[in-house]
């Protein structure tokens, strides 16, 4: 069928018919239209409606490609491929947002910081004293990089939050000095 036709759905039985627009390879109906369809409200149709965009907006969060409703256990290595580009687009967005953060003329305000610092660790705020030193063994470790990298996807996996490193768990300013050694 092709583009913004309109066409007219009839049930066998012949007591339902109604009318659908066919575009872009997908037809679309109004609520009012889907509730025939269906035998509901249009209260019905447009709590389904919520529900998937809140479903869509979970995945998103989650770095789930759109196309997962479209897969088989045969696009599983797709699947994995186009979920750590999602990962990598987020993690590289997070950064650049962080980035952006700091030099915003209306975030430039160091208080703003230290009361998130003073407001201590919760589900949203992390600290974390050093990227790549170990304070315990006075060394760099590459095991402090994955606690970062794990802490990273726990937000990724959750609704985010920020991740303040150069702050020891109790609150004090540690700098990133002994990152660069």
């Amino acid at each position: 069928m092709p583009d913004n036709q309109i066409a007219f759905y009839q049930s066998p039985e012949g007591s339902v018919s109604i009318e659908v627009l066919y575009a872009e390879e997908n037809i679309w109906l109004t609520q009012k239209r889907m509730a025939e369809l269906f035998g509901c409200s249009t209260d019905n149709i447009s709590l389904h409606l919520k529900n998937f965009k809140e479903l869509r907006k979970n995945l998103e969060q989650h770095c789930i490609p759109e196309t997962i409703f479209d897969m088989t256990i045969d696009d599983y290595e797709d699947f994995l491929d186009q979920r750590r580009r999602l990962m990598a687009k987020k993690i590289e967005n997070f950064y650049k947002n962080f980035n952006n953060d700091i030099n915003d003329e209306n975030k430039d305000d160091i208080n703003d910081y230290i009361a998130l610092i003073s407001g201590g660790e919760n589900d949203s705020v992390e600290f974390k004293s050093s990227l790549r030193w170990d304070y315990n063994q006075k060394n760099t470790n590459k095991v402090m990089e994955y606690i970062i990298a794990k802490t990273i996807s726990a937000f990724l996996n959750s609704n985010g939050g920020k991740l303040l490193i150069g702050v020891s768990d109790d609150g004090k300013i540690l700098g990133l000095e002994n990152d660069y050694i």
